[in-house]
């Protein structure tokens, strides 16, 4: 079992060329295994780190970046990919760019 302290990141607006972040922590709640985790690419975000392992009840923390290079409202999900696919946990992420930086 894995734990995320959050699921939904807005971002709020943000200028292009600036950028704003959110962390959060990934939980490896298994007692006996590790467990492999990546994040999949989405435009205008990043994640970092974007893959990793945990051991068993170590944590990771997460920073997603939100860095527009246009302006437009932008809604989307990046997944939380476990264990090269065996489990998916989806994250929501919104954000606005309403002016040029």
């Amino acid at each position: 079992e894995v734990h995320v302290t959050r699921k939904v990141f807005r971002f709020g607006s943000c200028p292009t060329n600036d950028r704003r972040d959110i962390s959060f922590s990934v939980t490896n709640k298994n007692g006996e295994l590790p467990v492999r985790f990546s994040l999949n690419k989405v435009a205008f975000f990043t994640a970092t780190p974007s893959s990793g392992s945990l051991l068993p009840g170590e944590s990771a923390d997460i920073l997603l970046t939100f860095r527009p290079a246009q302006m437009g409202t932008f809604k989307t999900t990046i997944h939380l990919v476990l264990n090269k696919g065996v489990g998916v946990i989806p994250l929501g992420l919104s954000a606005t760019c309403e002016a040029v930086g």
